[in-house]
């Protein structure tokens, strides 16, 4: 089962995220479907996406955006609470269909395929206040790297973090998610040098993933403990998407082309860039449609 794991280490002095999220990241790539490379960017980014959805409480979702230069174009992750509590997430990427060669050390090659220079930008949707959007540029194209620059400087939160996704030969995801540590305020510095040094030496995300038991080993290996672990939460694929918000798509067609969409005689299928699922408006609901939106203008010039 997925999940997000918090806690605190060294003393309270240095809080702790870790987070599998193999299957909701196997889950959004079989949606979206995927080569390893964009499979591996897309699982970092919706990673990002829960780790921050996770130590962000006041926020009621999180939106990533990652506009690189690589042929990858944009990858999109979204994360938000749930109803039950549990940690909700869904991702994309522009063109699914991008596959690099891997890099010399045998890595999929992220950061080509998304580009070394663009933006990374993150949209928090705050509950009871007006929306927060803040940007960083990237700084590597591995995600990881661009997160934690986003967080020192638009956040001040100076963070480690890493992120990881392993694709196996039948490009199915074997391995997804992530951790991010950051002191908390009145850390001294000789306990930051001693967390970078073990950083440094500190075995790959994947690896991580894989050690029994998790998190307790995998921050072990981080942080030299097991860490205080206060709090779990269950986390899932899910999609937002639903007939009311494809309508509100169509809508923006305006009511001429809905009418002549209709006069077709043909249904008109809005499909899901998360999750795939189609949405079919006959010519009848087509017409209704125009309707509404030639009625709301002319509400509009009325001044009603």
């Amino acid at each position: 089962m997925d999940a997000l794991y918090r806690g605190l280490a060294l003393d309270g002095r240095v809080r702790l995220f870790f987070l599998r999220l193999t299957e909701t990241v196997r889950e959004a790539a079989r949606h979206v479907e995927t080569r390893p490379t964009a499979s591996a960017a897309l699982g970092r980014a919706m990673a990002a996406a829960v780790l921050y959805a996770a130590g962000t409480k006041t926020a009621d979702a999180i939106h990533l955006l990652i506009a690189g230069d690589g042929p990858l174009g944009r990858v999109v992750a979204d994360a938000f609470r749930l109803p039950d509590g549990a940690l909700g997430a869904r991702g994309l990427v522009e063109r699914p269909e991008v596959d690099l060669p891997p890099r010399s050390d045998g890595k999929l090659d992220v950061g080509g395929a998304v580009g070394r220079r663009g933006t990374l930008v993150v949209a928090r949707e705050l509950a009871g206040g007006p929306p927060y959007r803040g940007t960083a540029p990237l700084v590597s194209g591995e995600i990881g790297e661009d997160f934690a620059f986003y967080l020192l400087t638009s956040e001040q939160i100076p963070s480690a973090v890493g992120l990881g996704v392993l694709v196996a030969g039948d490009h199915t995801v074997e391995a997804a998610g992530g951790f991010w540590l950051h002191p908390l305020p009145g850390t001294e510095g000789e306990v930051l040098e001693v967390l970078e040094a073990r950083l440094r030496k500190a075995p790959p995300v994947t690896t991580l993933l894989q050690r029994t038991p998790f998190p307790e080993a995998a921050a072990q290996a981080l942080v030299g403990e097991p860490g205080r672990w206060e709090t779990v939460e269950p986390v899932r694929f899910y999609c937002t998407c639903s007939e009311e918000k494809a309508a509100r798509t169509l809508r923006l067609l305006g009511p001429k082309a809905l009418e002549e969409e209709a006069a077709r005689g043909r249904p008109l299928e809005v499909r899901c860039g998360f999750c795939r699922r189609r949405y079919t408006f006959p010519p009848a609901a087509l017409r209704r449609l125009a309707e509404a939106v030639r009625s709301g203008a002319e509400e509009g010039r009325d001044g009603t």
